[in-house]
Parts: structure tokens; sequence; C-alpha cells
């Protein structure tokens, strides 16, 4: 690191620290969470807690529900924890548990039921490799699905001839269940589809999906990438086979970290699509012997960056300390706020529900006679307004992403330019 950037970079520590101590009244703040006081209270208090990420304001970020980005205590810890690591030229992987346990904590989620991942795709490409299916076999997932949760059910199809249903599903939110359950036959193995989706942010009925699989006897899939860091998330509750979720976005996580729960009720009936250290109960390569740990951080194999696993931890606490109930209702409240306000703009039409009991912080829209992509590749690089594009089942739309990073003025902005660009192109 030469000597500009090493200032640069020191530079930025220090002002992360100074916003920290203004906000956080306790000592140890990543082990010995303290309330926060106060944010929530005042847009002034929201300000403040932006204020805590390097995020470069020279554009607005509204697409949180892609990457979400880090506060700098989460990018700070990762650092030292690297640093840290080659200092001692150890794997540290004792580390890994204090994180384990605060994910537990987070999700209240049974111990050693949650496996740190890349990424939730790895997740869902491990649960797709480990349930015993073979051709003929039928898997139901939904129409509205992340290519990460589809593609490697998609594979399996392919690779060896199971069968995949797709439903499509009720974007009001109220028919989904009936629609899913009126999908499952007597080959059914498994049932895929996500907490919110990542097309609309529409909830889906999970609680209701488990039961209605576990009374069929089928693996229940649940996609939370759009969910976990944005509401309450209760595995206790929810009682998923499969629940895995990235830990970049909402989470505000170091990019290339990802979590995932397995119910440890049916580990036996599963294989583990990847074997090697910490994977095994007994190896003995001279009597050709090996058995496998019942829990899910056997999906842990071998050796990993605790640099990255330390600034999930300190994600999860930077979580605890703002309050996920907090973060919800913030996220609710400025979705309502802009779809009041999109709402006087006569061509915006609503993808997203309007029922608050399938809704969520997202909010997706389409403009009648304007092309999606060309008006967000305008909003982009004419307006430094970062919106994602929503091509999945065909919805051509815009999603914002409305997160404890932004505010009511941000969303004016948005807004605002809409209207001038409907204005000028008439």
């Amino acid at each position: 690191m030469n000597y500009q950037k090493r200032r640069s970079f020191l530079k930025r520590s220090l002002l992360g620290g100074l916003a920290l101590g203004a906000l956080f009244s306790g000592k140890g703040w990543g082990n010995n969470p303290s309330p926060m006081p106060n944010v929530g209270a005042s847009a002034k208090d929201w300000k403040a807690l932006r204020a805590l990420f390097p995020l470069s304001h020279d554009r607005t970020y509204l697409n949180i529900a892609s990457l979400g980005p880090s506060p700098q205590k989460v990018i700070d810890h990762m650092f030292e924890t690297i640093q840290s690591q080659e200092e001692v030229c150890r794997t540290r992987r004792y580390l890994a548990n204090r994180a384990h346990a605060k994910l537990e904590a987070l999700l209240q989620a049974p111990k050693d039921s949650i496996a740190i991942m890349r990424n939730a795709t790895e997740g869902a490409n491990i649960v797709a490799r480990s349930i015993p299916l073979q051709a003929g076999d039928e898997v139901i997932i939904t129409d509205q699905e992340h290519i990460g949760g589809a593609a490697p059910w998609i594979t399996l199809q392919q690779q060896i001839g199971i069968k995949l249903t797709v439903v499509p599903l009720d974007l009001s939110g109220h028919e989904n269940f009936h629609r899913l359950r009126a999908a499952i036959t007597d080959k059914t193995k498994v049932m895929v589809f996500s907490h919110v989706t990542c097309t609309t942010g529409m909830l889906l009925p999970v609680a209701q999906l488990t039961s209605l699989c576990r009374e069929q006897g089928i693996y229940s899939c649940v996609d939370g990438a759009q969910a976990v860091g944005m509401l309450p998330v209760s595995i206790n509750q929810l009682r998923p086979d499969f629940y895995f979720a990235s830990g970049h976005k909402w989470l505000f996580g170091p990019k290339g970290t990802g979590i995932l729960y397995m119910n440890p009720e049916i580990m036996e009936a599963l294989q583990p699509s990847y074997t090697g250290a910490y994977t095994d109960a007994v190896f003995d390569l001279a009597e050709l012997e090996q058995s496998y740990r019942m829990v899910a951080i056997r999906e842990e194999y071998g050796t990993r960056s605790m640099g990255l696993v330390a600034g999930l931890e300190a994600a999860v606490d930077f979580i605890t300390e703002l309050g996920i109930d907090r973060i919800e209702a913030r996220g609710r409240a400025l979705q309502a706020y802009v779809r009041a306000a999109l709402q006087e703009i006569d061509e915006v039409e609503f993808l997203s529900p309007e029922d608050s009991q399938w809704s969520s912080a997202i909010l997706t829209f389409r403009v009648r006679g304007v092309d999606f992509l060309t008006l967000q590749k305008h909003l982009d690089s004419k307006q430094a307004l970062a919106l994602r594009a929503i091509y999945e089942a065909k919805l051509n739309a815009l999603r914002i992403s409305c997160g404890v990073i932004n505010d009511e003025q941000e969303l004016d902005r948005l807004v605002a330019c809409i209207q001038r660009y409907l204005a000028e192109s008439h």
C-alpha cells in the first residue's frame, strides 16, 4: 500500500470511528452491544446513520437488494482480522464460533445448524446436491426465483432427469399458497420458493408452505436473500428444511459471504456436496473409512478467510444494535412514501403487492410507454440513480430498494427525475 492510499485508508477509518463514537454509547461494540440512541426519531438521526457508511455520495443508491454497502466498522474489523491472521499465519478457525453464535441468535436457529457460505448461490447449490433425488422426481419452483436459486435445479434436470414444475405466482400475494399447494403430486420431492421475491419484494407465506411440505413429506427450500437483514427471520417459527441467504445484501456484510441453514432432523438423509477437513466425524485413510458430521457446519470444508467471517459477525452486530424491527419499519415507511409519490404519475404501474401482509421494503414498477432498460440507463448514466432492472418472469420493470441508508430526499429526487423524463420525451 503506497503512502497516499494508506493515508486515505487511515482517514476513512478515523472518520468512521468518530461517527461510531457519536452514535454508540457503549464500549466494545462488537462484543457488547449497547442500545442505539434516538435513531429513527428524526430524519437527522437517519442521516447520522448514513455517515457510518463509506458509500460514495456521487450517486443515489437504491439497490441494496442487489448489493448492500458495508459500514466502515465492518470493513475495518474485516481488515484487522486479515492482518492479525497473517501476522500469526494460523487458520484461526475458532474465530468462526462467534459468528455462528450470533447468526443463530439473529435467525433464532438451533446450534450448529447454520453454515457460512460464500454467497446464497453456493447455499442453493449445496441444497440441490444434498437431497437424494433421482430421475422422475418432481421439484416445484416459482417463476419469480433469482437465477442463483433456480439454476441448480435446472442443472439437475439436465444432468439426472428430475422434473421441474414452475408455478406462476400471484403478484397480489393472496393466492400463492393455493397455487403452490395445487402443484403438488405424488412425485413431488422438493418445493423451492423465496421468503421475499427478488422481483417485486413480495412476501410468501413461508410458515404455511413449510408446514404443508412437512405434511406431504416434501423438502422445503427457502431463498432468504431478500429477507435476512430486511425483516425479522425466525427459523424456529418458519421451520424450513433449508434456508439460504446472502451476507452482502440487506445484512451489510462483506462481499463473498452467505449463510445456509440445514434442518438438524434431516441431516442423516443428506449427502454432503463437498468433503474434506471439518466435514468428517471419522476419517481413516489407511482403512478408507469416513463418516460425516450431522450438522450444517460440515459444509464449511477446508480453510476459510477469517476476515470475511469476522466481517459477517460485525455486520450481524450492526443489525442487532440497530434493531431488526426498527430496520423493517424504516424500510416499509420509505416504500410507502415513494409509492404514494409515484402514484401521482399516471403512467406508473406497480407490480409489488399493495397489501402490507405481502409487501416489503422493495417497490417494483413500470412506466407505460417507456422501455424499462432505456429508463434505467437514463436514470443511471444521466441522473446518477442506481436501480435494478427486473427482467425475471418477463416483468420488464424497475426495482427500488428502500434501506436504512436511504431517505425521503433521495426518493423525491427519483420521482422528480422520472417526471422530468416523461415531460421531455413527450
